[in-house]
């Protein structure tokens, strides 16, 4: 990972892992530092891992699939668990015939 300063603010140029690695932990540390979903910086890697994935052919908006291909040790694959994980309390199944 290099960081170049540039007027003001720099140039970040970091491999995939690591890329990845970073948002996997400030992705975990959402709930409790909710100024990170007005962070350009995270914004932009979010938007740049997500079009990484959309190349190698990942369904970015099946939670599971993004999860996995993040690196999550905890990944499913299972926007149900994704949800629960999350701490959501009510949502919408739409096939249960998959889940108790």
């Amino acid at each position: 990972m290099a960081f170049t300063p540039k007027d003001g603010s720099a140039r970040i140029e970091a491999s995939f892992d690591d890329m990845k690695l970073v948002y996997r932990t400030l992705h975990r540390h959402l709930r409790e530092n909710l100024e990170l979903m007005d962070c350009g910086l995270f914004d932009d890697l979010q938007s740049a891992l997500q079009e990484k994935a959309q190349a190698e052919g990942v369904d970015i908006g099946h939670h599971g699939a993004w999860d996995l291909w993040l690196g999550n040790e905890n990944a499913t694959g299972d926007d149900l668990d994704w949800s629960q994980e999350l701490g959501f309390k009510a949502f919408k199944v739409t096939n249960p015939v998959h889940y108790d």
